[in-house]
């Protein structure tokens, strides 16, 4: 991954001798062929979801982006959470990163990336602390997936709820607490869906709990339920 810096379309599209609609995903597309799926647009990092591992991410990779110059190597999540990072620190003043995009895009996805990246990071700072903090905030992820993820016609995980992590850090960078927000829920769902959807992963884990959880909550099969 790391040597396909040069050669697969342009890093940075601002760089695009012509910016169309049509040369920006010219030079997407073209990269995604030969599964560099992370691009440039000044300070915005464009992600095309691989749906399959293409081995660009992982410990001696993070290793590479620390501190790293962000035209040495291919352009990566972990690039522009090394900058937000570093801003924080240097300038004492909160950064936030926002992640967008439709349903089966990778958004949960790019935000483990950036999570691991902070815990990483902050932990060559303050190990026990910060290892704690980030393995904890890890660990909301398949409650909360749980809870607010649901099968589309798109995507088999796909969240149907918006969410937005605090993190708080000291004065040398190292976590120290986070906290969760969930909003914008998809109440609906619970009650009404398209043919070929699902409700939320947890009514089917209920479904196949324990005949005491099941009778305690009045549930019988998944299937008799419309």
């Amino acid at each position: 991954f790391l040597k396909r810096n040069h050669g697969y379309g342009y890093n940075d599209m601002i760089a695009l001798p012509t910016l169309t609609k049509d040369s920006l995903l010219e030079n997407l597309a073209r990269r995604y062929k030969y599964e560099v799926v992370y691009t440039y647009v000044g300070d915005i990092v464009v992600s095309v979801n691989p749906f399959k591992n293409v081995g660009n991410t992982g410990k001696a990779i993070r290793n590479k982006y620390k501190g790293g110059s962000r035209t040495a190597l291919p352009p990566h999540i972990y690039a522009l959470v090394d900058h937000a990072y570093n801003e924080m620190v240097r300038n004492e003043k909160s950064q936030s990163i926002l992640i967008s995009g439709e349903s089966g895009a990778g958004k949960t996805e790019a935000m483990k990336i950036a999570l691991s990246y902070i815990g990483e990071v902050s932990a060559k700072k303050g190990q026990r602390v910060s290892d704690e903090v980030a393995s904890r905030l890890m660990q909301t992820n398949p409650i909360m997936e749980a809870l607010g993820n649901a099968k589309t016609v798109r995507n088999n995980n796909s969240s149907r709820f918006g969410k937005h992590f605090d993190v708080q850090f000291s004065a040398n960078g190292v976590i120290i607490g986070a906290f969760t927000s969930a909003y914008l829920l998809e109440k609906p769902r619970i009650t009404v869906h398209l043919e070929g959807e699902r409700n939320y992963h947890v009514f089917y884990m209920l479904a196949k709990a324990p005949a005491a959880v099941r009778e305690s909550l009045g549930l019988t099969k998944w299937q008799g339920y419309k």
